[in-house]
């Protein structure tokens, strides 16, 4: 096998006519046809080499064909020329073996000779000093490749190698374009589609937002995009707060997560939790995304939450308050049972006396009262159930006031005017106990003094 010398003799800067931009597959028959016009040959081929697993892949063939050395063919490098042409680093000729010397110097070579070829040249397809492949010229004269031949099919090599770079280059490059378009196409279809807000701030100038934005605050992107976020706040205070409260989110941790009130273009004001991040976390000019989720559902969800554990809490103390009542009027039932006991006694043997039976008989009056009372608190306390019977309702408001005025401040005036409107179907205690509260609750807002009056009468109402 005889290197080439490396010279560069008269022709060799003849360019081969190969646009790198294009897919090397496209070009090779048109190669093949230059070549052909500088170069003899029968056959020829491109192989690129696999040097992780020790092979060659015939990518192009053109001419007679070759046992394993076919376009799409792998073949090992171990014992071919292709081995010794990588090893030598140059283009080199495969003199013309006989059968015996092939099998023990070459015997990857035997394809070849089995084929009828009877010179081969090999020149390295190089770009940026590294061998990608093989430029394969060969023969059925003897003889045929030389010096000369071995430089120039250098010069078209290293054409060769430069354009298979460039377009490996263009491969790369249309494949990461294409992979930039589909990410782009996604983005945009979740940007539409997604079910949350989504938008892009340039200086809190709103550049971009989604549909469902839009559906958000009511209004379209033609009136969001190009203006002030302003716009999307109830007030200036919500939105200087977000701004500064993001922007310390921002700088601490990368991202921004604050609640804050947006209006929309009717004017309701809505709930909505709002997540930043940059665009670049390292130039933040380049602009901010951010999502938005109206919460004014939930939210009005916790505050009727919290409303309803109010209640709750207020009716478990007014179940206490109504146990502990309980006990205390039954308690309260049998210290009266003994005074009304003796208070009638009492009057039994005040037969004679009749200022002393007319005083047992308000302190009867009083007792009854109370027990009255005491049933007012057990029914509160729900140990009781009130007893509804016709009521001359006149007779009871005139006991009550009469009970009232002894307990009215000097500085309240008490008027009344009682008619005798018939009967009602009531409890004689729960009515008493109305006006005694209703009264008390009157002259407690008179701390100056004043009149308070009492007016009772017949009033129709329409059932309509």
């Amino acid at each position: 096998m005889t290197p080439g010398s490396g010279s560069s003799p008269s022709g060799t800067d003849r360019p081969v006519a190969i646009t790198s931009s294009q897919k090397i597959e496209d070009v090779y028959d048109k190669f093949a046809a230059e070549v052909k016009k500088i170069l003899p040959f029968d056959r020829i081929a491109i192989s690129l080499l696999d040097f992780d697993s020790q092979t060659a892949v015939t990518q192009f063939d053109h001419g007679f064909p070759i046992e394993s050395r076919r376009a799409g063919d792998r073949f090992p490098l171990a014992g071919s020329a292709t081995a010794a042409m990588v090893a030598a680093g140059r283009g080199m000729v495969v003199p013309d073996l006989s059968l015996e010397q092939t099998e023990t110097l070459c015997p990857g070579y035997l394809p070849f000779l089995r084929a009828g070829i009877r010179s081969t040249l090999l020149a390295p397809l190089v770009t940026e000093g590294r061998v990608l492949g093989v430029l394969v010229l060969a023969s059925r004269t003897a003889g045929c490749y030389g010096p000369k031949e071995t430089a120039l099919a250098e010069s078209v090599a290293a054409q060769i190698g430069g354009a298979i770079s460039q377009s490996r280059l263009f491969v790369e490059h249309q494949r990461m374009a294409d992979a930039l378009r589909e990410s782009e196409a996604s983005l945009r279809s979740i940007f539409r589609v997604a079910p949350v807000g989504i938008g892009v701030v340039h200086n809190r100038v709103l550049s971009q937002v989604n549909e469902r934005l839009c559906d958000m605050l009511g209004y379209s992107a033609e009136e969001l995009e190009g203006r002030s976020a302003r716009i999307l706040y109830s007030s200036d205070e919500d939105f200087e707060f977000v701004g500064r409260e993001k922007y310390l989110q921002i700088k601490a941790r990368g991202t921004g997560s604050v609640e804050t009130r947006w209006q929309r273009k009717k004017g309701e004001i809505i709930d909505v939790l709002l997540s930043s991040t940059p665009l670049d976390p390292a130039d933040w000019s380049k602009g901010v995304t951010f999502t938005a989720l109206d919460i004014t559902a939930s939210k009005q969800s916790e505050h009727e939450r919290l409303r309803l554990e109010d209640r709750l809490r207020q009716a478990q103390k007014m179940e206490a308050i109504g146990t502990l009542a309980g006990g205390i009027a039954h308690d309260f039932n049998n210290i009266l049972a003994a005074i009304i006991g003796f208070a009638e006694l009492a009057r039994i043997v005040s037969e004679g006396n009749a200022e002393a039976r007319d005083h047992m008989t308000e302190v009867l009056r009083a007792s009854f009262r109370a027990r009255d009372l005491v049933r007012q608190i057990l029914t509160f306390s729900r140990r009781t159930e009130s007893e509804f019977a016709p009521v001359d309702v006149h007779l009871i408001v005139k006991e009550a006031l009469k009970l009232l005025r002894a307990t009215l401040p000097s500085t309240i005036e008490l008027r009344h005017a009682v008619d005798n409107p018939g009967l009602v179907l009531g409890d004689p205690t729960q009515i008493h106990q109305i006006v005694m509260n209703l009264c008390a609750n009157a002259y407690q807002a008179m701390p100056q003094g004043g009149t308070l009056e009492v007016t009772l009468a017949e009033a129709s109402i329409d059932a309509s």
